[in-house]
């Protein structure tokens, strides 16, 4: 889906369904400040690090305006507090909070008193100062709940409390004292669910109840929520939330968005109605976020019927653009967007840009310096990057939850410093890196022309913007949890599937982490080569020059070997780490032992070479030839080979960790018993690949794959992404595919006897002709696939959701079928035609 909107707005999207009809809910965000709104670039990470315990927003649609608060109480400039009031008022709502000091229960001959309140300056208003902790689910974030009210002694008291409602005894029980979110799981919030039985479990899981209130989206106390939306006008006020100043105060800026959409197979414009349902005051910062939503019915769950949407902003004080002139300036977009031959994407589908078409970077000196701070931390996923893994998370997620999680926008550059003159070349990477990214960029690419090295992971690094430390995924496994624990009517079961998947969550996380070490590590190899050599990069052109230099005793690290045919030149044990290889001839060589850590290949010949006990680690291989050449058992972590030719290449048990075959032909090629956890293979092409019991846990084939009669038997693949890949009669028995994500991928005629694929997605995939007898799809979901003539008898397809898939001819003899739609339970023990 194409997705045109201002920089200015916050894009979220979520699915929902009510009585049977899907809805794409789509919320427009816009943090408003003196002069405009702020730009996404900046609004994600500024806005994510105000919340850490739980998700300011779940992106469902509401049938009433609702606000929350974020901040701290501040005592008057320059002194301390012991207790004090915080007030807040938006149009006619108002609401007051005492917050204290901290103070602890002390027993007395009198009893429990509450000990005298320690001073404070400001102090954070977020569930974990308000009553409650763990085990209460109303808000198990908090503090003063007690299991035991006789076990009170020097227990935390709230920091907050209801002016009418004290604290006065550790045996009470009170509702916190916020303003912000109640806890997903919170009984206040969990009243408002529907009919929970096993009609609903049957039918309706993941979705809510078709009788839910609607009063459970509010998400807000009941006093922080008006009849009707806002209209975007109304003025606020705040009291006790500022460092400097005792009362802030503004009005809503009255913004009018529209949303327009096209869907597939059409070319009529429809305007979406959009709700002001949800508005964030921030105080300290001046700043409003306003979140305008629209629930639009649609026929596929993950809207995928919708072709396209566009995002204009007007103010409500402006005469109303007809749709006519909206759709013209739509259209605008587009054909200026093709003059310049730039593609409108959505935030999730939006590509990384190429290096040498990055925009220019903002002014450093308008740059919000806590964003500044934060992106000088770490370096941390590149935005690309980043955005495909939150995308796959989402599709995983995607039949068990309706919340869609927010992408990583572009960031503000940081202040840059000037460069060190006469800087060696050690010093200037480990310099670029830490700059901007207008000037990093500029200064890695520099030299890497002067050294000649591969810039493609210097500027993988240096283009890695500090990415906001997002709790998306955390914080729906915790509300996943919280809920679990506090719905104490609900079959557990019913949240199993989300738990786990939720957990699956943080394995990708563990991925995420593993990436950027591979990433640092790959850098470390370049800057260990670059200081041992101590000298500018030696240039050899002539065998001559090569013997020369070998005589002399020096070495070949780091050194760049242009056009030599090296076929009868003795290699054994020869270190070539961080070497520049272009045009060379290996060919047919017997090579032990031979050191490339960090080596650059391009377009060399190393067909029919033999390298034995290779280390080949964090290499650059270009549009290099290796067929038939042997690399058993080689060293290869994270080595990258951009369109090489490996057809009948032996890789037998070599450790490929992270490494990046994208684009490569792969003809017989063999990776049996090879080691290739998260290695990627994008673009890749190859008849007949034999990756037998290879480890392959969350390796990558996507970009339109085509490896038909692969061989997978046995192979571990636990949580592989399969997408857009052509693996027509390929063999997977016995293999893991547990919590694996397929989309749009070709398996027809493909055999998986007794494959294990647990919790597994398979999103718009042809089965065809696919013969898995006695696979495990326990809770595995079948989004829009296509089953025609397939073997799935003996199958474990408990739990599994095929609601959507169009299923025409299936075999489920001994099958276990749970619960499988109607037409599944009765067919087994036979076909279904």
């Amino acid at each position: 889906m194409d997705i045109d909107k201002p920089d200015d707005v916050l894009l979220m999207q979520a699915y929902h369904a009510q009585a049977g009809q899907a809805r794409w809910v789509v919320t427009l965000g816009y943090v408003w400040q003196a002069g405009g709104c702020l730009p996404e670039a900046q609004a994600w990470p500024w806005l994510l690090a105000h919340f850490p315990e739980e998700a300011f927003d779940a992106g469902l649609k509401k049938t009433r305006g609702s606000y929350g608060v974020a901040g701290q109480a501040w005592a008057p400039p320059g002194q301390h507090t012991t207790a004090m009031a915080v007030q807040v008022q938006l149009g006619h709502l108002q609401k007051t909070l005492h917050v204290h000091g901290t103070r602890r229960w002390q027993h007395t001959l009198a009893g429990w008193r509450a000990s005298a309140a320690e001073p404070f300056q400001s102090l954070p208003l977020t569930l974990r100062q308000a009553y409650g902790g763990a085990g209460y689910n109303e808000n198990p974030y908090g503090c003063g709940w007690l299991k035991d009210p006789e076990q009170a002694q020097g227990v935390l008291l709230p920091h907050t409390e209801h002016p009418d409602t004290p604290v006065l005894s550790p045996a009470d029980r009170w509702e916190p004292a916020i303003l912000t979110r109640l806890p997903a799981g919170a009984g206040s919030r969990m009243r408002w669910v529907g009919t929970v039985d096993e009609r609903w479990e049957k039918e309706r899981f993941p979705w809510l109840p078709d009788d839910t209130d609607p009063r459970l989206f509010d998400a807000f106390p009941q006093d922080q929520v008006r009849d009707g939306y806002w209209q975007g006008t109304e003025s606020w006020r705040v009291q006790g939330m500022h460092p400097q100043r005792p009362e802030v105060s503004g009005r809503l800026p009255g913004l009018r968005p529209r949303l327009l959409l096209r869907r597939k197979g059409s070319e009529r414009i429809e305007e979406a109605v959009l709700d002001l349902d949800t508005v964030w005051l921030f105080p300290q910062d001046e700043r409003v976020l306003m979140l305008y939503r629209a629930s639009i019915p649609v026929q596929r769950a993950d809207a995928a019927d919708v072709a396209a949407a566009a995002v204009f902003t007007e103010y409500a004080h402006e005469p109303a653009g007809s749709l006519p002139d909206l759709q013209a300036r739509w259209t605008a977009l587009h054909a200026a967007a093709g003059a310049q031959g730039m593609a409108h994407e959505t935030p999730q589908d939006k590509e990384m840009e190429p290096l040498s078409d990055l925009p220019q970077m903002a002014d450093a000196s308008q740059a919000d310096p806590q964003i500044l701070a934060q992106l000088q931390d770490s370096l941390e996923q590149g935005r690309a990057q980043g955005n495909a893994w939150i995308a796959d998370m989402e599709e995983r997620l995607a039949p068990y939850s309706p919340v869609s999680l927010p992408r990583i926008a572009p960031l503000a550059a940081l202040v840059l410093s000037e460069k060190a003159e006469d800087s060696d070349p050690l010093q200037s990477i480990e310099h670029a890196l830490q700059q901007g990214q207008d000037q990093l960029l500029a200064q890695v690419k520099d030299v890497a022309t002067r050294l000649e090295l591969d810039e493609k992971p210097l500027l993988a690094l240096a283009q890695l913007p500090r990415a906001p430390s997002t709790s998306g995924p955390v914080d729906m496994l915790a509300e996943i949890q919280a809920a679990k624990a506090g719905w104490a009517d609900v079959p557990p079961s019913a949240f199993d599937a989300l738990e786990e998947q939720g957990t699956s969550l943080h394995a990708e996380l563990a991925e995420m982490d593993q990436r950027l070490d591979s990433l640092a590590a790959e850098l470390a190899v370049l800057q260990a080569g670059l200081a041992a050599q101590g000298a500018p990069q030696q240039f050899i052109d002539t065998l001559e020059q090569f013997h020369a230099h070998r005589q002399a005793g020096h070495s070949l690290r780091g050194c760049h070997l242009m056009g030599l045919d090296l076929r009868g030149v003795e290699l054994d044990g020869a270190d070539l780490s961080g070497a520049v290889l272009e045009a060379c001839i290996l060919a047919g060589k017997r090579i032990d032992a031979l050191n490339l850590t960090g080596a650059r290949l391009q377009n060399c010949d190393l067909q029919g070479v033999v390298l034995s006990a290779a280390r080949l680690a964090a290499g650059q291989w270009e549009n290099c030839s290796l067929e038939g050449g042997g690399f058993a058992q080689a060293q290869a972590e994270r080595l990258g080979m951009t369109s090489c030719r490996l057809a009948g290449s032996n890789w037998h048990a070599a450790q490929l960790d992270g490494a990046d075959l994208s684009q490569c032909t792969l003809d017989r090629a063999c990776f049996s018993q090879a080691v290739l956890r998260g290695a990627t293979f994008s673009g890749a092409q190859g008849h007949d690949v034999d990756w037998v019991g290879a480890q392959m846990a969350d390796v990558r084939l996507d970009s339109g794959c085509i490896l038909r009669e692969a061989d997978m038997r046995s192979a571990d693949m636990r949580g592989a992404s399969l997408q857009d890949s052509d693996l027509r009669g390929s063999r997977f028995d016995q293999a893991d595919l547990s919590d694996a994500f397929l989309q749009i991928c070709d398996l027809r005629a493909a055999t998986g006897w007794q494959v294990q694929a647990a919790r597994s997605i398979f999103k718009e995939v042809n089965w065809t002709g696919a013969r898995w007898p006695g696979a495990n799809f326990l809770d595995a979901a079948f989004d829009y696939a296509l089953i025609d003539q397939t073997d799935w008898r003996g199958a474990n397809l408990y739990g599994a959701q095929l609601g959507s898939a169009t299923v025409r001819s299936v075999d489920l003899e001994g099958a276990l079928l749970g619960h499988l739609p109607d037409w599944a339970r009765h067919t087994q023990g036979g076909k279904s035609r």
